[in-house]
């Protein structure tokens, strides 16, 4: 993905416990990238499932593959960065196109 791009991440979460739990989920991105909400707070039904979703704007590359985690918390279980992805970054392509006029 260029660097500059806005991109959809989806994050679904299960909730173990037969109780309704709240859960935390806050992404852990590389230095210089931006997500739109970073933290989502959310209640789960008992032994159910959700989904959230951010909007990441993708950052200078520090490396070519960038690694994004969701740190998860649900109820009092700390689960940590608990699941992954990993985006291929490339550098903005130029339009190079060049219209003469007569």
């Amino acid at each position: 993905m260029p660097v500059g791009t806005v991109t959809r991440f989806v994050v679904t979460l299960s909730n173990p416990l037969p109780l309704p739990e709240k859960a935390v989920v806050r992404l852990v991105l590389p230095v210089g990238w931006v997500a739109v909400p970073d933290v989502v707070t959310i209640s789960l039904p008992p032994s159910g499932q959700e989904e959230i979703e951010a909007e990441v704007t993708i950052g200078a590359p520090a490396q070519r593959r960038a690694r994004l985690a969701a740190d998860v918390r649900i109820g009092d279980l700390h689960l940590g960065q608990h699941a992954e992805a990993l985006v291929d970054v490339t550098e903005p392509t130029v339009d190079a196109t060049v219209t003469r006029q007569p």
